[in-house]
């Protein structure tokens, strides 16, 4: 349940990764790089939480390109954005129709991503966050609760046993009388 939850978010990032972080094999190879780009994902626990890493040895995110897009698109005035720290920059990324592709692609450009993406993580008791180096690629860490909190379940006693099931699966709770129960079948 928590990996359907969590698979368009980590789909979005990966596509991200490739469309605005990894470079053209030519522009790599520029700076050193090879011309393949590499992107990791990784998986572990840590404490009672889960950390996913989606790690891209790209271009990273320039927080001035970010500012620029932002006063283009009318997010935020000259003087606000220049009271932001680098963080805060990046941070705009989270901004309900943000982006900063220059094209609309299959992959990105729509404004639609890493609000959602926070909004998701952020609904399943979780978190998102950023470290990115310009020209040395960008990692996205999320952390997530590892209980059954994050997923509504409704708790079953019977024959001194408790069952969770979830929420999701139950289209109806009713409460029935023990003398309105009825037995079908042989009963030994």
């Amino acid at each position: 349940t928590v990996l359907d939850e969590i698979g368009e978010p980590l789909i979005h990032l990966l596509r991200n990764s490739i469309d605005h972080g990894i470079e053209a094999p030519e522009d790599r190879e520029k700076s050193n790089k090879s011309a393949t780009g590499k992107i990791t994902l990784l998986a572990q626990r840590s404490g009672d939480h889960v950390l996913i890493e989606i790690i891209d040895d790209g271009a990273g995110i320039d927080p001035e390109k970010i500012k620029a897009s932002a006063l283009r698109k009318g997010f935020l005035s000259q003087n606000e954005l220049d009271k932001m720290s680098k963080e805060q920059l990046i941070n705009l990324i989270y901004m309900p129709g943000f982006s900063t592709a220059e094209t609309v692609t299959d992959t990105s450009g729509r404004g639609v991503g890493m609000d959602v993406v926070k909004t998701k993580i952020v609904a399943l008791g979780g978190t998102v966050q950023i470290e990115s180096q310009i020209g040395k690629g960008t990692t996205t860490i999320i952390k997530l609760p590892i209980t059954l909190a994050i997923i509504q379940a409704i708790l079953v006693n019977d024959a001194n046993q408790t069952f969770a099931i979830p929420a999701s699966q139950v289209s109806e709770v009713v409460r029935v009388k023990k003398s309105d129960a009825k037995s079908l079948g042989k009963t030994d």
